[in-house]
């Protein structure tokens, strides 16, 4: 029986990746790093500092210190992020089922807090897991099983909603279903997961019909 169901944040409830990139790119062009356009899909469910050490072989830990500390502090700023599309519809329709529902994410705490509270949506959640919160990024199992262990469930009472590759193994690695929606992969990457949504609408109808709940 599934009690409750597990969000990723960036892609997932927020629209903020193609932003986070632009930050990190000129962050790092200050820095003297080239970042590639190429490398946004690469960034997508992954820690700052775990992303940069696969791009940069010979960055420094006071580096990546600085530039992850920079990109939190534009984060806290400048929390204009617009909500994907159908979001709340979806998270409002789970809580009236009576589910708990959680984010694991590798963002910080603080900034998942107050971008959740500027769109009214933080009361809905039983649990924030933000990078703080565990050590090893996304494809590691860590964070969601520190937010299965927080919320006393078993990998079966849960789902997981992410959209990218790496918390999509995350989750399985976990032992978890996972729901993929397509906010900026393509289906052919999202093919691990147990099912692949074009959007937060059709991941709601199918909520909505099935007997999931």
């Amino acid at each position: 029986m599934i009690k409750s169901f597990i969000f990723d944040f960036d892609g997932v409830i927020i629209d903020s990746e193609t932003k986070k990139f632009n930050d990190l790119k000129n962050l790092l062009k200050e820095k003297g790093y080239a970042l590639k356009d190429s490398s946004f899909i690469d960034m997508i469910g992954k820690k700052t500092g775990f992303f940069l050490k696969e791009q940069f072989k010979n960055i420094s830990e006071k580096e990546i210190k600085e530039i992850s500390q920079n990109r939190r502090n534009i984060q806290l700023t400048d929390s204009n992020y617009k909500l994907i599309s159908g979001i709340k519809e979806l998270l409002e329709f789970i809580k009236s089922k009576k589910l708990k529902l959680a984010i694991t994410s590798g963002t910080k705490k603080e900034i998942i807090t107050k971008i959740l509270e500027k769109n009214n949506l933080l009361d809905l959640f039983d649990l924030i897991i933000g990078g703080e919160d565990f050590n090893e990024s996304k494809p590691s199992p860590e964070g969601f099983l520190v937010t299965l262990k927080k919320l006393a469930l078993k990998p079966s009472e849960v789902i997981v909603v992410e959209d990218s590759v790496s918390g999509i193994i995350s989750s399985k690695k976990a032992g978890c279903k996972v729901f993929a929606v397509k906010t900026y992969f393509e289906e052919k990457d999202l093919k691990e997961a147990d099912k692949i949504f074009e959007n937060h609408h059709y991941l709601l109808s199918y909520i909505e019909s099935s007997t999931l709940l």
